[in-house]
């Protein structure tokens, strides 16, 4: 039988995100203890209620990305909000960060929230070149095609994340769609990062009940991006290799630019 593990949680909220109840300190001690060696920082984006300030990509900075042994990551779970893509923050911070969940919890009231316009709003936030992941699209409550944005999470050298708050229980039809994208995974060979989504440190790595979904499923290692550090640490050094090459500069800002306005030169 498989035996499951990360090295990196790629999922964590601290009290900056407004309704979890931790500090960044707490949830490195807590990492420590359990003998992770990294862990992403990825609070709530400014727009959930109570969350951060646009800015707080910015401040990230200030936290040393070395502490006690655990390598820190600079990340951010920004919103998706409306059916272009938009995203919250703007990519003027999003070009910060080392590893940005894109993931639905507030759209615009223009927004419905059906099947094809939430499969839309993925599809289009996924060419944003800023994006690592795609978070718990499994939600009922934002329906998509699975199977296409699986594909599309292929074609933009993006991750799946399967996520563990997702399986607990009382989530409606939480472990039916968190299983179907594991499967989609499995058959289109996609990475997957397995995040804990914890709100308090002690949900720091615990992973538990994606660690059984994947045993159940026989789920292949090699696609974990979070089992190893250095794995990890290879996925973000290609996803910087990736917009060098697609934008033509290692300048993340120049690069935004050129995505948004082409390849003219704006003088900026």
């Amino acid at each position: 039988m498989e035996r499951y593990a990360i090295e990196v949680d790629t999922h964590t909220h601290s009290v900056l995100s407004g309704h979890a109840w931790s500090t960044v300190r707490e949830n490195l001690a807590q990492a420590k203890s359990i003998g992770l060696r990294g862990l992403c920082i990825t609070e709530h984006s400014c727009a959930v209620p109570g969350a951060g300030p646009e800015f707080m990509p910015f401040s990230l900075a200030m936290i040393p990305k070395e502490q006690d042994g655990i390598r820190v990551y600079y990340g951010l779970e920004a919103d998706i909000v409306s059916v272009d893509g938009s995203l919250r923050p703007s990519d003027q911070y999003l070009s910060m960060l080392e590893f940005c969940i894109a993931s639905m919890h507030i759209v615009s009231s223009e927004m419905q929230r059906t099947k094809e316009v939430c499969t839309d709003a993925y599809l289009c936030a996924m060419e944003n070149p800023y994006i690592s992941a795609i978070g718990h699209a499994d939600r009922i409550s934002f329906p998509c095609d699975l199977e296409t944005v699986v594909r599309r999470a292929l074609s933009r050298g993006m991750v799946m994340e399967l996520n563990n708050g997702s399986l607990i229980p009382s989530r409606i039809a939480g472990r039916e769609n968190v299983v179907r994208i594991a499967k989609l995974c499995m058959q289109y060979d996609v990475p997957v990062c397995i995040g804990s989504d914890a709100h308090y440190h002690t949900m720091i790595g615990d992973v538990g009940l994606a660690f059984d979904m994947l045993r159940e499923l026989a789920f292949p290692q090699e696609l974990i991006i979070n089992a190893k550090k250095e794995r990890f640490d290879r996925f973000i050094e290609n996803r910087r290799t990736a917009i060098k090459n697609e934008y033509g500069s290692g300048d993340y800002a120049k690069a935004d630019k050129k995505r948004i306005h082409g390849d003219q030169d704006s003088g900026l």
